[in-house]
């Protein structure tokens, strides 16, 4: 890439693959997703900005302040809000 506004596209298969847990998407295990939706993608993220916009959108982020302390903190809280509704360890099999 030689511009910082280009991007490339890779034309992906993905396949449900059931595993051990209950299925918890509308897909069908076998089901498969591709570049079939490539154009449709494409206009969903075709956004042209106007000199104008790229200034306001600038001024707008210069005056963002960084949030303060660890990104992943309310996750580490065993009974923060955020825990309390993950699904842990979903890399084990179930019991």
């Amino acid at each position: 890439m030689t511009d910082a506004r280009e991007f490339e596209l890779y034309d992906l298969r993905v396949e449900v693959v059931e595993g051990p847990r209950p299925m918890v998407c509308n897909h069908a295990a076998g089901d498969t997703f591709h570049g079939a939706h490539l154009a449709t993608n494409l206009e969903a993220v075709a956004l042209a900005l106007a000199d104008l916009d790229r200034a306001e959108l600038e001024a707008a982020t210069a005056r963002l302040t960084d949030l303060a302390g660890d990104v992943f903190g309310l996750e580490r809280e065993a009974e923060g809000p955020h825990a309390r509704i993950m699904w842990k360890n979903l890399s084990q099999a179930p019991d």
